[in-house]
């Protein structure tokens, strides 16, 4: 059954409270205890790291002793009181950089690439904050960590995340994308010139605005919500009349490096057609070889 984010953090932090108060004491969760109650979208494999509570502690002498079931307790040096947030009585958050840091051994690149992307959105969004700033200082902070487990592939991820990400798919598209050759694109860049019959602006969540060529994920909800059928119906009419070439990619063009290779192929030549000048890859580039060395 699918929850929305709000529903998820609500649930999570019931039982942030009920751990507390089982415990007689204070709290501090992490982790990705933390990503929940800031309500930032995980891929499958890292939400189902969910299902425990995480504690967080700067020293092992301090970790809670809990008779609960379901609790994992994580010792995290790098933080101070100005990283900490009160979410209820007795119930205190780690800042969400700090918790995709501590994530950083437990996953995939990909991964972390996913989580980092949803954190610069949600921090922006709470604080009301242009995201490429968010970005910014998440790369100043982790970079200022003294050495710790996966520090290194944080700074992997943070070479290959960007600002304005909506959504775990729209990472991973644009990441297939990348590991191919394709040029730089701009994320759920706004069209000028276009707006829906209400007078919503138009926007692409990938999209090479000079060549007039965009991509956009269409998860289940496109196919199965009518409102947001007919959105993308009128949407895809403007862009072409407009001579734009928009490709629309399902979970079914990203199942395997076969298939997306074929996808990733036809929006290339598309590209090429229009001027683009690119080093196209037959072969995918590893994520670890697209963000290049790191100290």
């Amino acid at each position: 059954m699918f929850r929305s984010l709000s529903e998820l953090k609500a649930e999570t932090l019931q039982h942030c409270k009920d751990a507390s108060r089982e415990s007689c004491r204070r709290l501090l969760f992490g982790m990705v205890t933390s990503l929940m109650l800031y309500k930032v979208p995980l891929p499958e494999s890292v939400a189902a790291m969910a299902d425990r509570l995480h504690t967080v502690s700067k020293e092992h002498a301090r970790r809670p002793r809990s008779t609960r079931a379901g609790i994992d307790a994580h010792v995290w040096k790098h933080f101070d009181a100005g990283d900490v947030r009160r979410a209820a009585p007795n119930v205190l958050v780690l800042d969400p950089v700090h918790a995709w840091a501590q994530l950083s051994p437990h996953v995939t690149l990909m991964d972390l690439v996913i989580v980092g992307d949803g954190v610069v959105t949600a921090l922006a969004k709470a604080t009301k904050t242009d995201p490429g700033q968010v970005l910014d200082r998440m790369k100043a902070t982790v970079t200022s960590f003294s050495k710790f487990h996966g520090k290194r592939r944080c700074l992997q991820a943070l070479r290959l995340m960007r600002p304005g990400v909506l959504s775990p798919m729209e990472t991973v598209l644009r990441l297939r994308l990348a590991a191919h050759g394709l040029p730089e694109c701009a994320i759920n860049a706004v069209i000028g010139g276009m707006s829906f019959g209400s007078g919503a602006e138009m926007t692409l969540d990938i999209a090479w605005l000079k060549f007039k060529v965009g991509v956009e994920y269409d998860g289940d909800h496109h196919r199965t919500d009518r409102r947001q059928w007919r959105l993308d119906r009128e949407k895809r009419g403007v862009m072409q009349a407009h001579d734009w070439m928009v490709f629309t990619a399902t979970a079914a063009n990203l199942r395997d490096e076969h298939a997306t290779a074929e996808f990733v192929f036809r929006v290339a030549r598309c590209l090429a057609m229009r001027g683009a000048e690119f080093k196209f890859r037959l072969i995918a580039s590893t994520l670890e070889e697209l963000a290049g060395p790191v100290r």
